[in-house]
């Protein structure tokens, strides 16, 4: 999976990543009032994922227009 954006503070809405030097995935978060507050994504930890296996992971996004 690959996503291509144009660098800090911006950033994709909902990314998945790995925590550093862990096995943990986490989801982040990233919405306009924490976009410009320069707070970054907030961040969401999920399981550990063992080694040399495939993992399914879900999530549902579900967007809202003012």
């Amino acid at each position: 999976m690959a996503e291509f954006w144009q660098g800090s503070p911006m950033g994709p809405p909902v990314q998945i990543s790995f925590k550093p030097g862990t096995t943990r995935w986490q989801l982040g978060i990233l919405n306009n009032a924490r976009l410009n507050s320069g707070a970054g994504p907030q961040w969401y930890d999920g399981a550990t994922l063992s080694k040399d296996s495939w993992h399914t992971i879900a999530f549902r996004s579900v967007k809202s227009f003012p």
